[in-house]
This record gives C-alpha cells, structure tokens and sequence, in this order.
C-alpha cells in the first residue's frame, strides 16, 4: 500500500521529466490494457527495482535521480486517521530507504535542504538554518538527515484522539534518537534537541470542515496573506527550537498571530465561530483535541491545494452523535452516517489534482448496498482494489485496499488477491460491469468474467418470474400448538426435516404462509473455504404447506406463467454452476451473513427452457427426496449430481455441445411415479433408472464425467 502509493507519485514525477503528456498510473506490475507508453512501462520497471530492497544500483541517470529526489521532497503525504503512525512511520521508513539508494552519500538531499534554506529573505534566519542542516547531516548518521527533513517537509497525521497522536510523535522521536552519533566532550554528548511535531501530527475531528466563504484562508487580504507567511516562518522556526525559551516565545507569538488573523477574518465576511475556532486552535495544548481540521490553516498555506498522497486505514462503524449526523448528511454529498464511507469522500477532497487516496476499508465498499453511493463516487478515478479476505486473524472484518488517483478516468481497474504475504494481479476489469452486476467484481479473474458474462447472456432473472418474500419473526414457539412453525435450520436440499415449534395464532395472509409453487431458501450463515471458498445455497420443495416459516426462510413463489416447475428452480439454486455464481457476482465473495433475499434473485440469470427439458428435473427431483427419506444416499448422491450436470447443460448449452456430452436427450423418458404406487413399488423403479444411468458405459454417467473437463465446469469447480 505505502510501495504503491508513492510507486504512482513517482510516476506521475518522472512522466513530467520525460515529457510524457499523460500518465495512466495504475499501479501492480504493466497492463496490456494500458494506454503508458515505452517510456512509462520502463518507469514503473525501474520504480519497482527503486523500491524494492535488492542491491541493484540506482538505476535512473542524474537528471532523473534530481528530479525524482526533488519530488520526494515536496511530496505532502496524510493520514487523516494516523492512530499511533503505522502508516507514516512505513513511509519514512521507504522514503529513507528510496534516498538511500538514490543518493548514497546524502549529497543530493542534504543540498536540496540548502538550496531552500538560502531562499529565506531573512539573513540571520538563513545562516542560522544553513548551519543547522550542516549539523545535521554532518555530525549524525546518513539516515538521521534523511528521516529529520522527510519527517518536517513530507509527512503529516490527524487523529481525533489526543494519546494516539502523541504515540505517534513518540514513534517518530525514536526513530530519531537511534541515528544520533555521541560525540563525547560535547554538551549532552552532542546529541540535537528533538524537533517539536507539534506542527507536524495535530489531534482534530479530521471530518469536520472549517465554515470558510469561498474555500480559502487568506480571501484575497494582502495583510491576512503576510501574517499567514509569518506563521508558517514561526512555526518553521519552532520545528527546530532548541530550548525551552525559544519553545514559549515561538507559542506566544503564535497565538498572538492566530487572534490578529481571526479578527481581521471577521473584518472580511468571516463568521464569528469560524474566527473564534481559528483563534483558540492551540497546536501546543497536547491533551486538546480540535473540533475541525482543515490542513492550510493547521499546516501551513502550501497545502492549500491538497495533499499528493492521502493513506491510511480509516475507522468503520465509528458511534456519532445526531448532530455529527445531520453535520454529515448537509456537508457531504455522500451523506452517509458510516465514517469509512466518509473518510473516503474526505480523503478526495484534500487530495491536490492528481493525488493518491489509498485506503484499507471494509470489503463491504466492494459489494453492500450502503456502499453503493462511494462506489460510485470513485469509481472514474480507481486504480486498483485488493482482496485482503480476513488478513489479521483477530479482525472479524474482511478488508479491502484500493487506490484511486483524483481526476484520471481510467476504463479498467486491477482485481488484486492478497495470498499470504504477496499480491497476485488477477484481472483487468471494465467498469461496466460495475452496472452490470451492480458490485465491483473482486478478486476475480478474467476466465470468471468471461463464464459469468455466458451466464448472463441473453438471460432473464428469477425475479422477473417470481415473487421473494422473507418469513416472520417469530419469538415466542410452543411445544404443542396448532400451527407447525419452521426455520432455516429444519430444512436441507431434501425437504422439511423437523419442526422449530409451534404457534397457536393463525398466520395465513403473512409473510409465514408457505403458497403453492413455491421454493423454500435458507439462509446462509458464512462461506465455506474446502476445497475452494464458496456458498451453499439450501433450498426445497415444501411438502406440507400448512406449516408456517420463520424469517430466516425466504420463499420464492413461481408465477403461474414463469413457464419452469418448482423442481427446476430448486435445482438451479441449489447448484453448483449459480451457487458460484451468486458468491462471486452478487455476493462480492463476502464472508458473513448471507440472505437470499430480492437484491440477490434479482440478479440470479435463468436459463430460457422447454417442457421437454423441464420434465426430467420433475421426476429426478422425487427420485432424490424420496431415496433420502428411505435412506439410500448412494441413489440420492448420484442423483443429486445427474441434476447438477443438467443445470450446467441449460446454462453452458454451447458448450456441453461441443463437448459431446448432454445428458438432457438421454433422460428425456424416465418413468413417472403414478399416485396409486407404494413407497416400495416407488423405490424399485428408482433402484433400477440408479443401475442403469450410473453404469460407466451408459451415456449419461459418460457423458458427466466428459462434462468436467469443460475449461468453464472446471473453472467452477476449482479444479486445475
């Protein structure tokens, strides 16, 4: 995420350097899809052997070693949510890392800090800093340099919590202290004051904006302008301070600049609470937290344009007051009251033309409906996304990465899957089919895009020919009662195979009545990762429909012209072909709680059949249920798979053609069971059709086994 981040800022430098008028800075390894040139393919080669930690030499020529140390210095990089610095603390570790290898000796860096220094109009404040960055780098380690002016000129934190930010500075003070050289006979062995990060990690509400007219500090006064410059000079100068005295004389002429330019704010049209908010923001108060951030006025006036680089693992779920609520629902055009959804539209908001946002986020940005408003939001400018899948072992939640870069409308986005510790580019994904399967399609590849698109070609969905409602909640079952009652638990593929309870109140007309061509859905608690990660759909036939259902059972109610039988359905949902299916391109490959409710059969493609091709699930179907209730698995099993094969036949029809292995034309005269047969009689003819279909030399055991060295079955199934 840190490698990436500054992997496309680099990027987006050297394209300038080489005159290369547009950069499309996707990152995770060169595209075929792309619209880079030779020069930027041979860039992001180079950037990657930059950051990678071999021993290979720097391999950019001088002019672009200059140009690339130079974007590094004026990089402003954020973590609006930085908690205790993980993120910045991993990039000043990788900047450090990435100056190393450029410039070994420090000659570069150390004579970019000069040059700027020499630009100060003042000439005892100049000569003063000139000599303190000859200090610096020449009585301490080569990285103390490195980390003392990446630490004041690139990087900065925000974090609502008074402790984490001071945690953060803490990280930032030792890594410090570990570069220092002793220098015996020196006053306190040579070792420099630590620079004060008052300036650097501020504790503020990072979602609350300052109420500023026109969306800028100085509003055009020259004399607000010059203070604003004499605070940033100020605080400057307290970055550096060395005693205690300069500390509270730099502090005192700051917040007597704060008060002189919050009064002249009020003078300019500037609301009173704004001015008020401006004055009494303290960066020195260390157990103080801001009710607003806003990073010109807490960092300075060159981030008055954004941040190049915006990263971080924003907080979810996070518990706000109704006043925050309706602050959000006014001020953000997301008006979402989740804050990672916020963060996001924050984080794109600070960002300069052409910044970085990366994010860790919860997977459900990928696929739930309370995301589908950010998805939208980024969705022209994303990059890529990674599915981490539950990457930390104590975290519930699965998490996702994704990167997008402000103001590129790219066509295509990378699908990542993080496996262990590496990262696997699966895809190139076009963002139609973001409409298409409404969800951005997630650690997937290009062969399951091309099945799910043979899926849904020329299809319709089970909602166009039927209804879906969910069963009542109920609470309180008794042990003997009038009505039966069950739950998703009393149902398998089979059948209805217990009762939850019962109930003594008449629930015909509700939601709980089980109706005539119906299919009765479970709902599914999680997925289950053997052999491969994958759903399992539960649905069946009602045999009873006097029973009544419990909430955790949806009902699919067939109209009476859909044209398909319960029993085709039931197959259908039930296999493996649209139980991969839903996972994948409805579900977004979510771990959690799943119901078959409308959003899902909405989007579930069903196949255009004939009668002739729906008479066979009919039958098969009661060979099944009945073999299971009789116990004769080995019958069931094999029937259970025969009407699997099927359901591939009715969606891969071209396909199992050309493979010379239907099964539909081979079954199409199975006996019927007629009303006046016993169970025995019943079983008899289902034991002969097993003997017979399951022969390895009759066509339909040959031709289930040709059908799973389809490539499309194969791919399904998990198999190599």
């Amino acid at each position: 995420m840190v490698d990436e981040s500054l992997l496309a800022y680099l990027k987006q430098s050297l394209s300038s350097c080489h005159d290369v008028s547009s950069c499309h800075s996707v990152s995770f390894c060169h595209s075929e899809r792309s619209e880079e040139s030779n020069d930027i393919d041979k860039n992001e080669e180079r950037l990657r052997d930059l950051l990678s930690y071999s021993e290979n030499p720097n391999p950019f020529d001088e002019k672009e070693t200059w140009v690339l140390i130079e974007a590094i210095d004026n990089c402003k990089i954020l973590d609006p949510a930085c908690g205790s610095g993980a993120f910045p603390m991993g990039i000043l570790h990788k900047l450090v890392h990435i100056l190393h290898k450029l410039d070994t000796r420090n000659e570069l860096w150390k004579q970019r800090q000069i040059d700027k220094a020499l630009q100060i109009d003042d000439p005892n404040i100049r000569d003063h800093a000139t000599q303190d960055i000859e200090e610096a780098f020449e009585n301490n380690e080569l990285d103390y340099g490195r980390k003392l002016y990446l630490i004041e000129n690139c990087i900065y934190g925000v974090d609502i919590q008074p402790i984490a930010v001071q945690i953060a500075k803490l990280r930032f003070f030792i890594s410090l202290i570990i570069d220092e050289k002793k220098q015996p006979g020196k006053e306190n062995l040579g070792i420099r004051s630590l620079p004060n990060l008052e300036t650097k990690f501020v504790a503020a509400n990072t979602l609350i904006a300052l109420d500023k007219p026109q969306g800028q500090l100085s509003f055009g006064n020259l004399e607000i302008e010059r203070l604003e410059k004499e605070l940033k000079q100020l605080r400057h100068e307290y970055f550096n301070a060395k005693t205690r005295k300069e500390k509270l004389q730099c502090q005192k002429q700051d917040k007597k600049l704060r008060q002189d330019i919050a009064g002249l704010l009020v003078n300019d049209g500037w609301n009173n609470t704004t001015a008020r908010q401006i004055a009494a923001f303290d960066l020195y108060d260390q157990n103080a937290s801001a009710d607003f951030f806003d990073s010109e006025w807490m960092f300075g006036p060159d981030l008055k344009n954004g941040f190049d680089i915006v990263i971080g693992n924003p907080p979810y779920g996070g518990a706000l007051s109704k006043t925050e609520i309706e602050y959000f629902k006014a001020n953000y055009s997301l008006k979402s009251s989740e804050t990672a959804i916020l963060f996001i539209e924050k984080g794109n908001r600070i960002l300069q033309h052409n910044g970085i946002l990366s994010y860790i986020i919860p997977k459900s940005y990928t696929f739930a409906s309370n995301y589908t408003a950010a998805r939208h939001f980024t969705i022209n400018d994303l990059a890529f996304i990674v599915d981490c899948g539950k990457a930390f072992e104590n975290v519930l939640l699965e998490a996702t990465v994704f990167q997008i870069i402000k103001n590129k409308s790219f066509k295509y986005y990378k699908s990542i899957q993080l496996i262990g510790v590496d990262f696997l580019v699966l895809a190139e994904i076009d963002k139609k089919l973001v409409d298409k399967y409404g969800l951005l399609p997630n650690g997937i590849t290009d062969a399951e895009i091309a099945v799910a698109d043979k899926l849904t070609a020329n299809k319709y969905y089970l909602n166009d020919i039927a209804t879906n409602r969910r069963g009542t909640i109920l609470l309180s079952l008794l042990d003997i009662g009038k009505f039966p009652v069950i739950g998703g638990k009393e149902i398998d593929r089979l059948g209805v195979r217990n009762v939850r309870g019962y109930i003594n109140e008449d629930l015909h007309g509700t939601a709980s009545e089980i109706k005539a061509n119906s299919i009765l859905v479970q709902g599914i608690v999680a997925h289950i990762q053997n052999p491969v990660d994958h759903i399992k759909i539960t649905a069946c036939l009602p045999d009873d429909n006097s029973m009544f259902i419990a909430d955790n059972i949806n009902q699919i109610i067939l109209s009476n012209n859909s044209g398909l039988t319960p029993a085709c359905i039931r197959a259908i949902l039930n296999s493996t072909l649209i139980n991969w299916f839903v996972y994948l391109f409805i579900y977004g490959k979510g771990i959690r709680t799943l119901r078959i409710d409308n959003p899902v059969t909405s989007r579930i493609p069903i196949p255009k059949t004939n009668s002739k091709q729906l008479q066979p699930f009919e039958f098969l179907t009661n060979y099944s249920v009945l073999s299971s209730k009789h116990n004769q698995e080995r019958n069931c099993n094999f029937f259970e798979r025969l009407i699997d094969a099927m359901v591939y036949e009715l969606y891969l029809e071209e396909e199992v053609k050309a493979a010379g292995c239907e099964v539909l034309k081979h079954i199409a005269k199975l006996p019927e069971f007629k009303d006046y047969l016993s169970n025995e009689k019943k079983l008899a003819v289902i034991e002969k059709v097993y003997k017979e279909l399951s022969d390895s030399k009759h066509p339909v055991s040959v031709a289930m086994a040709k059908m799973q060295e389809i490539a499309e079955i194969k791919l399904i199934e998990g198999k190599r």
